[in-house]
C-alpha cells in the first residue's frame, strides 16, 4: 500500500480515562457488637494505539507524525481527586469493628509504532520532512482508606489500607528495514510525571 499526501501525515490516536470510586459504610449499636465495612475499588484498562501498517510507502515532502497519548484522572473536576476512596465507622457497647479497603489499579498500553519494510520519502529521493514517532502516557493516582471504631464499655478495632497498582506500559517503535529518508528523526515514549496535588496530606 502507498499513501501519498504531499502536505504531510498525521497518525493521532488519543485516550482520556477518569475514575472516581467511592464506598463507605457505618454502624450504631446501642448495645453488643456493631461492625462497618467500607470498600471502594476502581479500575482503568485502557489500549490507545496509533499505527502505520508493515509494508507501507510513505510519499510525502512535509512531516510523518505518529503518536498515541493516554491520560488518567488529569481532566478538570478528576485533578486531585482519590480514584479510590474507602471510609467506614462503627460503635457499639462491647465491641465495635470497622474496616476500610480502597484499590486502584490501571492496566493501560500506549503504542506508537512505524512498522517493518516502511520507506519515507518524498517519492524522488529527496528527504521528506521531520519523522515523529511518540507515545506518551500521563497518570494520577491516589487511594484513600480510613476508619473509625468507637466501645463504650469494650474494645474497639479499626483497620485501613489503601493501595495502588500500576501495569501501565508506553513504546514507540520504528520497525526493522524501515528507510527513512528524512529532515529528522524522533522515536519518544514517555511517562510524565505529575506534580503531586495530595501534598496537603504529608
Amino acid at each position: 500500500r502507498t499513501i501519498t499526501a504531499p502536505g504531510g501525515v498525521t497518525i493521532k490516536a488519543s485516550d482520556d480515562g477518569d475514575v472516581a470510586a467511592l464506598g463507605n459504610s457505618a454502624s450504631v449499636q446501642k448495645s453488643t457488637t456493631g461492625i462497618g465495612i467500607g470498600a471502594a475499588v476502581a479500575v482503568l484498562l485502557n489500549n490507545t494505539t496509533a499505527s502505520i501498517a508493515n509494508d507501507t510507502t510513505i510519499v510525502t515532502a512535509g512531516a510523518v507524525d505518529v503518536s498515541a497519548t493516554t491520560t488518567e484522572n488529569t481532566e478538570p473536576g478528576f485533578t486531585g481527586m482519590f480514584a479510590a476512596e474507602a471510609m467506614s465507622g462503627a460503635t457499639g457497647q462491647e465491641l465495635s469493628v470497622a474496616g476500610s479497603l480502597a484499590v486502584a489499579f490501571t492496566n493501560s498500553t500506549t503504542d506508537a509504532s512505524l512498522g517493518h519494510f516502511v520507506p519515507v520519502d518524498d517519492g524522488t529521493n529527496i528527504a521528506a520532512g521531520a519523522v515523529s514517532v511518540i507515545a506518551d502516557n500521563t497518570s494520577e493516582l491516589a487511594a484513600k482508606a480510613w476508619g473509625g471504631s468507637l466501645s463504650t464499655s469494650g474494645n474497639g478495632i479499626g483497620a485501613s489500607i489503601a493501595t495502588i497498582v500500576s501495569d501501565d506500559t508506553y513504546e514507540a517503535t520504528v520497525g526493522t528495514s524501515a528507510s527513512i529518508n528524512a529532515a529528522s528523526l524522533e522515536v519518544s515514549a514517555t511517562n510524565e510525571k505529575v506534580n503531586n496535588p495530595f501534598s496537603y496530606l504529608t
